[in-house]
């Protein structure tokens, strides 16, 4: 069977798209989240009540995503949830109180997971199945670019026009980046006849034979997730706590970016699962020296710059691990499914550490990371010999 690639266009738009709807939602509480709470008179824990919202919604819509993909497409599907982040932006400028605060908040919750990084990578799957790889990585330089590029712009329109325009203009940026939708096929590609469409298991996956990898793979994204959200919530308040610059926190986004450049340069041709037991055994090694940090400039920027790196290539785990686990037709559906802990997880996450930091202090909280790496790294060493040993059996 000839392998399709994906054309150089559709990956430069279709990265160009998360950019945009990453910054504008994802972000939008990094520029405008303080001004809020002032406005307001909430507390930061109120203000960012919205953004867990939202995550709670995205894991709540998570399972109709691939159902949704197969009824609308690709770019029908991508555009319905750029349209709704933008409804979101305009209704989060209109809010007066938590009622349409946290309403703005459900309506974006549903339109990320219908346009960021899980539903781009289902379209680019749709589009040429395991060659998808190397466009995936693309997409997420472009995408982890967001927060560099929308936190200036954010303060720029807080200055020059306050949180409410401002939050208006972001909306209005979700809709422009529609028009770069235009490079997608209408349609998905040809869906298995029903004659050769596997029969679903019970819990959701396609058969007994990957069903306990489908289960590890799950548990694995969660606690990734969790980390990731939790770490990076409270990684400026760490950083101070370290004695250190705060702005040491500015080579997460170095270590992101180099770590999928790396991947880009080398052509994507790693295995995933390869790839999945380089993030499992580098985790632990990141919380090892996180532990030496205090009042140390050094150690603080290691840890930073490699749990970066580290999290930059488990979001290419997250989405190429299906891609050795299912068939191209079954990626967008279990993928929907198996992620639903993750954004259950994420959206607890910076609660979760807030209170972890009151009570045991930064080491201590840093130890319990160290024990959810470990954890991690048995996982990932689990899921890959378990999809191994299957592919062989």
């Amino acid at each position: 069977m000839e392998e399709v690639i994906v054309k150089g266009r559709v990956t430069l738009f279709v990265g160009l798209t998360q950019l945009i709807n990453w910054g504008i939602t994802f972000y939008l509480l990094g520029a405008f989240g303080q001004a809020i709470g002032r406005d307001l008179g909430w507390t930061q824990v109120m203000t960012y009540s919205g953004q867990t919202l939202s995550m709670g919604i995205m894991g709540l819509t998570s399972p109709f995503s691939g159902r949704i993909l197969k009824h609308l497409g690709g770019k029908k599907m991508m555009a319905s949830g750029i349209v709704l982040n933008a409804t979101g932006c305009l209704l989060l400028a209109a809010s007066q109180g938590p009622l349409s605060y946290w309403a703005a908040w459900v309506i974006m919750g549903a339109g990320m997971r219908l346009s960021l990084y899980d539903a781009a990578f289902a379209v680019l799957v749709d589009i040429a199945g395991p060659s998808a790889r190397k466009s995936m990585t693309q997409v997420t330089l472009l995408g982890g670019l967001a927060s560099v590029a929308f936190w200036p712009v954010g303060a720029w329109l807080l200055t020059v026009m306050g949180w409410r325009a401002g939050t208006v203009c972001y909306g209005l940026f979700a809709l422009m980046s529609l028009l770069l939708l235009r490079c997608l096929p209408d349609k998905m590609s040809s869906p298995l006849t029903s004659g050769t469409q596997p029969t679903p298991s019970p819990c959701g996956l396609v058969d007994d034979s990957n069903r306990w990898s489908g289960w590890i793979y799950a548990a694995l994204m969660a606690l990734l997730s969790f980390l990731s959200t939790g770490i990076s919530a409270h990684l400026p308040a760490m950083l101070a706590g370290f004695g250190v610059p705060v702005l040491i926190g500015t080579l997460w986004g170095v270590g992101q970016v180099s770590a999928r450049l790396n991947d880009v340069f080398m052509g994507a041709k790693g295995s995933p699962l390869g790839l999945n037991m380089l993030v499992g055994g580098i985790l632990p090694f990141c919380f090892v020296i996180s532990l030496f940090s205090f009042h140390s400039t050094v150690s603080a920027a290691l840890f930073v710059l490699s749990y970066g790196a580290a999290n930059g290539l488990s979001t290419l785990v997250r989405a190429t691990l299906p891609l050795v686990m299912f068939d191209k037709h079954q990626y967008a559906d279990k993928l929907g499914t198996l992620l639903m802990p993750s954004f259950f997880l994420s959206a607890l996450a910076p609660a979760i550490y807030a209170s972890l930091l009151d009570a045991m202090g930064i080491y201590d909280t840093l130890l319990f990371s160290l024990s959810v790496s470990l954890i991690i790294t048995v996982l990932s060493v689990a899921l890959s010999f378990r999809e191994r040993y299957r592919q062989v059996a």
